[in-house]
């Protein structure tokens, strides 16, 4: 059983194997410098290899704010950082989601055949191939705190 308890800015997740301490703060602060994320934003999304019609599409998507009282709200640029603080964080992850979708539009796309079969075998498809992107993502994570245990009992 996984319980999380929060102390002071640092969660502290309790698994099976151990404690991981995560910092969500990163993803959670909401007190934002709109220039300086302005900026970053701009410079990442026109480093991406897409057409320039696809980066001005998305650079108005980062226009959109929302105005609480005397506050603005960058709402859809705090959405566009934690997409990318995740996609940086768990790269295979998002990789196989991709793969997988992709060959369940593929298999359903069969005629008749892929219209009974293809929503299940491409569910579990894309499912597997998550949790496999995922298993990679957390190997290196896993491998610490194992270290740390044996650390902890003297090997």
């Amino acid at each position: 059983m996984t319980k999380a308890y929060n102390t002071e800015k640092i969660y502290t997740v309790h698994t099976p194997l151990g404690n991981l301490k995560v910092d969500l703060t990163s993803i959670l602060n909401l007190r934002l410098d709109p220039e300086k994320t302005t900026a970053k934003l701009r410079k990442a999304l026109f480093r991406l290899n897409i057409s320039i019609s696809d980066k001005n599409v998305l650079w108005k998507l980062t226009e959109f704010t929302v105005r609480v009282g005397d506050r603005v709200l960058y709402f859809s640029q705090r959405i566009l950082e934690i997409i990318a603080e995740i996609a940086a964080r768990v790269p295979m992850t998002i990789c196989a989601t991709i793969v997988g979708v992709t060959l369940k539009a593929m298999l359903t796309a069969v005629p008749v055949l892929g219209w009974i079969v293809g929503p299940l075998i491409g569910s579990l498809l894309t499912f597997g191939l998550q949790a496999l992107g995922l298993t990679y993502d957390l190997v290196p994570v896993m491998r610490e705190v194992m270290n740390d245990k044996l650390k902890e009992f003297g090997f």
